[in-house]
């Protein structure tokens, strides 16, 4: 200790800065504990830390986050010093985010997930990255590791956020992206679909203008129109052809489509680890959405068509769909109708594009043919009114 002091007063008298540090440095290296001798000697490097040079702080800075993170022995206190760190870096460098996945992945590695990881959402992380000038290959490998931590928790059955969303981030970075670079990232485009099958919907947050509502916007169709989910349907996997397929009918809310694919594909909903009853439960709030995003009104026998169930059951689905907030309805028991406020809309497909422009030609057509009724009944008048004259 008394050499150690010594050494240090030599330094400090010298002005030899860098040194001076170093040794801070290499005394901690020697034992690292969570006592109250550490901690000072971490206090007194890091105000030294403030006064180096930009360059010679980044090389200090990731040498001493290493030597940190080398070792799980007083795993929380060396999480919390690395986050120390992190806070005295000010601005915005690639220096500090090294030491943000520093923090990130020391996290993981002893299972203090819910100090950093589970604190963090996809529109931090992006403002991170932006701020930080993080490379987009720094930035996808940011969210593949999140997406790995969470989907772990999740297995885990311990309380986190959905994967879904920073796998969507991860995807959403490959929009600009040719054919053969999408090609690259099947597995993650799959999965991304796969995971909003079994989470079709999601709930808006209230606004001053509107209460909570849950909508395919912020499920399934947010994943459907990735790039790189829809160059799943020009995989060569006929799993992930399938995974797309599937993604896409819940989009649509068609459950006779979902019925005759689950007929022709049996055991792909095992193969993509999904339930096939909890599916077919999901599709059939989805057609119900369908059905009442195209009506004002239905009656009790047009549900128990459109959900193939019997009449006796469609009030229990239409209060499941208001529950789930896919439907703002109300029940009119006494006529046996359904009354609608707004339905959780469906994907607009090619097909429901095509059948849009011919309507709006058919209008078009019509107004055409009212106004020259108009004309002519003008030109008529006119020619009356000439005659009387």
């Amino acid at each position: 200790a008394n050499a150690f002091r010594a050494t240090c007063g030599d330094l400090a008298q010298q002005g030899n800065l860098l040194d001076l540090v170093m040794e801070f440095f290499n005394k901690l290296s020697e034992s690292f504990s969570g006592n109250e001798e550490t901690i000072k000697v971490f206090s007194i490097l890091f105000s030294l830390m403030r006064h180096l040079d930009p360059e010679t702080l980044a090389f200090v800075i990731v040498k001493l986050c290493s030597e940190i993170s080398n070792s799980t022995e007083d795993a929380e206190t060396r999480f919390y010093v690395l986050k120390d760190i992190y806070s005295i870096l000010a601005g915005s460098s690639s220096v500090r985010f090294q030491v943000f996945m520093s923090c990130l992945e020391y996290s993981i590695k002893t299972r203090q997930e819910d100090k950093w990881i589970t604190e963090l959402t996809v529109k931090e992380s992006k403002a991170i990255c932006k701020r930080m000038g993080v490379s987009k290959n720094d930035e996808r490998n940011l969210y593949l590791i999140i997406c790995d931590a969470l989907n772990t928790l999740a297995q885990e059955g311990k309380p986190c956020s959905s994967e879904k969303n920073f796998l969507v981030a991860y995807l959403e970075t490959y929009e600009a992206e040719t054919p053969e670079v999408l090609s690259t990232v099947c597995e993650y485009a799959a999965r991304a679909a796969v995971g909003a099958i079994k989470q079709p919907f999601s709930v808006q947050p209230k606004t001053n203008t509107s209460s909570s509502f849950a909508g395919r916007e912020g499920g399934v169709t947010s994943v459907y129109h990735l790039l790189a989910v829809q160059y799943l349907k020009n995989s060569s996997s006929s799993l992930h052809k399938g995974a797309y397929a599937l993604l896409e009918i819940f989009c649509v809310g068609e459950l006779q489509k979902f019925i005759a694919f689950s007929k022709e594909n049996p055991g792909i909903f095992q193969s993509l680890g999904l339930e096939l009853d909890t599916c077919y439960e999901n599709m059939k709030l989805l057609a119900l959405a369908t059905l009442a995003s195209n009506n004002d009104m239905v009656s009790y026998a047009e549900v128990a068509k459109a959900l193939e169930i019997e009449q006796h059951d469609v009030e229990r689905w239409v209060v499941r769909g208001i529950e789930s907030q896919l439907i703002d309805a109300k029940l009119d028991q006494l006529n046996e109708r359904i009354v609608i406020n707004r339905g959780s809309e469906a994907l607009f497909t090619e097909n429901d594009w095509v059948q849009l422009d011919s309507k709006l030609k058919g209008w078009a057509n019509s107004v055409q043919a009212v106004l020259s009724t108009v004309r002519q009944a003008k030109i008529e008048h006119a020619k009356i009114a000439a005659k009387t004259r």
